[in-house]
């Protein structure tokens, strides 16, 4: 499923200028049909950065080189213990710490469970 990032920054310019009007966030989560949460955390973001705070991040590539990639999920077909860590199965945090060790790139373990994936793990 394709996702519409370009649309969800456009709501949230949206709610920018709800904000800037005045409305609150309440109003702004009834007004464009998102949680009240989603309205709190772009009010935050906006207050604190404006409008370029509420603008689509545009680091989506991943860190690693195609040849990392491949490095990482050659090494995934071996057990941990092959690798000098004390466990039978790949966690999200060993496989952090392997990219790490193994490349020099720092990735937080829950942005390594999304990978899945591409890691072919």
């Amino acid at each position: 499923m394709q996702r519409d990032l370009e649309g969800f920054e456009r709501r949230r310019l949206r709610a920018a200028a709800l904000f800037q009007r005045g409305w609150t966030q309440a109003e702004v989560a009834r007004h464009l049909r998102v949680s009240r949460t989603s309205a709190s955390r772009w009010a935050r973001l906006w207050e604190k950065g404006g409008n370029e705070a509420l603008r689509r991040s545009r680091h989506t590539r991943s860190k690693l080189t195609p040849a990392q990639l491949r490095r990482i999920q050659q090494a995934l077909w071996r057990a941990p213990r092959a690798h000098g860590y004390d466990a039978k199965r790949w966690s999200a945090l060993l496989v952090a710490d392997l990219i790490l060790r193994r490349t020099g790139v720092t990735y937080h373990p829950g942005h390594v469970s999304r990978m899945r994936k591409s890691l072919r793990w």
